[in-house]
This record gives structure tokens, sequence and C-alpha cells, in this order.
């Protein structure tokens, strides 16, 4: 997502420089206790709800300095964030074209789609929706888009994952 909002504010020529400037002490903290105890010692999930094992703010400031969310509206090319709301247990849609969708909302949902608990804290409710569907452009297919522009980083040959939408490479 973050590359495509790049790309979409024609600031793609930027990402080699933003994403060589991440320092791995800035974005690394491991925690333990924020990642498993302290959601216990409230009622909450570990994982879920407890710190991750990066520094969730870091990469949030990074989107917040570098994306124009009202440009991101504004501009003629559609794109579609997806993310998983924890509280009601779906896949979620939601594109820059919406009916009614604000700058703050689209931020939101944006960010939510890079939170992969463990790894970040999730957004409210919201986490990658990764965690089910490694390459989710099934329904992009399903809504008939022909020109579809997706990167996989999964390995050229994955055996299938019971429980998990997969787009293996043939």
């Amino acid at each position: 997502v973050p590359n495509a909002l790049a790309y979409m504010l024609r600031k793609a020529w930027k990402l080699p420089k933003i994403w060589r400037e991440i320092d791995p002490e800035k974005l690394f903290k491991f925690d333990w206790f924020g990642l498993l105890v302290f959601p216990l010692l409230f009622g909450k999930k570990p994982f879920f709800d407890g710190e991750g094992v990066f520094k969730s703010d870091f990469l949030d400031k990074l989107i917040r300095r570098e994306i124009d969310f009202r440009l991101i509206l504004d501009s003629p090319i559609i794109l579609w964030v997806g993310y998983i709301d924890l509280a009601g247990g779906r896949l979620k849609w939601v594109s820059n074209k919406d009916k009614g969708m604000t700058p703050e909302f689209f931020e939101e949902c944006v960010i939510a789609s890079m939170r992969i608990p463990v790894f970040f804290r999730p957004k409210g409710q919201k986490v990658d929706m990764g965690l089910v569907c490694n390459l989710p452009i099934g329904e992009a297919i399903e809504r008939g888009f022909e020109n579809i522009l997706a990167l996989s980083a999964i390995p050229r040959y994955l055996d299938p994952i019971s429980g998990v939408e997969s787009w293996p490479e043939n």
C-alpha cells in the first residue's frame, strides 16, 4: 500500500531513499511483557491487543509525512485497501473513491492494512488482511477489474495452507 500511494502521488522515485532511511534501531523494539503479559493482565488477547515487535508510531509518522490523503482521494486512480475487522471477523474493502470517504478514514484504513499482529500493534480492531490472504486479488477479479497491479512477496512455489486464500505463481 505505501508503494501504491507513492505511485499515485508521483513520488515513486523517492521510495528507494525512503526505505533506506529507515534505521532498524528506530523501528525495532521487542518487549515480551508488552506483547504477551500486559494484554493478559487486562483480559485482552496477547499479540492482537499487545505491543508489536516493530514500533507502529514510526511507520505511521513516515506515512503521514509522505502522503497527502486529500490528494489520494482526488486522484483519478482507484486504490482498494483491504483489512480484517477483528470486531466483526470480516474482510473489509474500501477505496479512495467510496461515497463519503474522508482523508482521515482512508488514512486509518491504509495504516490498518499494514498492521500485522505481533509485528505491529493493530489499528483499533483493524489488522492486515495478509493474515488470511497473502495476495488479496480475488475481490478485484470478482468485481471484473482487468488491470490489476499486485505484488507478491511469497515464494514462487508455496504449498496451499488450509484456511488461507493463496495465489502462488505458476
